[in-house]
């Protein structure tokens, strides 16, 4: 895709995080592939300082599995 063109509404969605949405409505109007419509909004929410939204349970879930065998251990120990 040389020229890439969003939407208003696609920038909309853009901007409030709900880049699926997004990205599905510019594959529409574009009518290119999921791939190349995923890049495009990725590369637009970076540009528009969007950060990807994480579960946020990366440290939380890491500590969840951990923490027992870690307490057997040093309990056993």
């Amino acid at each position: 895709m040389e020229e890439t063109n969003y939407s208003e509404k696609v920038l909309e969605l853009i901007l409030n995080h709900q880049l699926l949405q997004a990205v599905k409505l510019f594959k529409e109007e574009n009518n290119c592939s999921l791939s190349e419509a995923k890049q495009a909004i990725d590369r637009k929410a970076d540009e528009l300082g969007v950060l990807q939204k994480s579960s946020g349970m990366g440290c939380a879930a890491l500590l969840l599995i951990a923490t027992p065998p870690l307490l057997a251990y040093l309990l056993l120990a």
